[in-house]
């Protein structure tokens, strides 16, 4: 204990129980901040597993898309060669020269006359 010049015993007792008191609030804020940073700790791990998480999600979603996108591109290019290697049918061919033949006919009466 720490004398005092001039400080009767009572006053030494009273300034023993403060500094007794003041030590036992820190030691209760020590345990509380413990805790707390214990809490941000397991806090923080969760949030790395969240955050891989959702990373796998992300990283699958983008598989899918570029899996639906390339069957997509490749069922319309099958398709469009299917269309350009289809024959023209009779018909259309015969109506395509009645047309072609009607046109050369109606420019060659416009320059005649």
């Amino acid at each position: 204990m720490i004398d005092i010049p001039g400080e009767d015993s009572n006053a030494a007792y009273e300034r023993g129980v403060t500094a007794g008191d003041i030590a036992a609030r820190l030691a209760g804020h020590e345990a509380r901040l413990g805790a707390l940073n214990g809490n941000l700790a397991r806090m923080a791990d969760e949030m790395a597993g969240v955050k891989l998480a959702l990373q796998r999600l992300a990283d699958q979603a983008e598989g899918r898309d570029t899996t639906v996108i390339t069957k997509a591109l490749d069922k319309a290019d099958t398709q469009r060669w299917a269309a350009a290697e289809r024959s023209w049918s009779p018909i259309a061919k015969l109506a395509t020269g009645i047309g072609m033949l009607v046109g050369i006919l109606g420019v060659i009466a416009f320059f005649t006359r």
